[in-house]
């Protein structure tokens, strides 16, 4: 569990030691929680009732889908 906003600073973050380097890349923050019960972990990672992509882009969140598709 992470707090609301820390897509954001990671982004800040890796926004900040790129431009100390001088560098310009771009790059995306997806965000992916999981939902597991104590006792239940791997039947729930395996078999998931529900599955949440957090993107900031319509681009990043059809490669997202795709990529859990795969894996689900």
């Amino acid at each position: 569990t992470v707090p609301v906003g820390t897509a954001q600073r990671v982004r800040a973050v890796v926004d900040e030691a790129l431009a100390a380097r001088g560098a310009a890349h771009r790059f995306s923050i997806v965000s992916n929680p999981e939902f597991l019960k104590e006792g239940a972990a791997v039947e729930d990672f395996m078999r998931p009732d529900r599955i949440i992509i957090g993107v900031d882009d319509d681009e990043t969140g059809a490669i997202a889908r795709e990529k859990m598709k795969k894996l689900y």
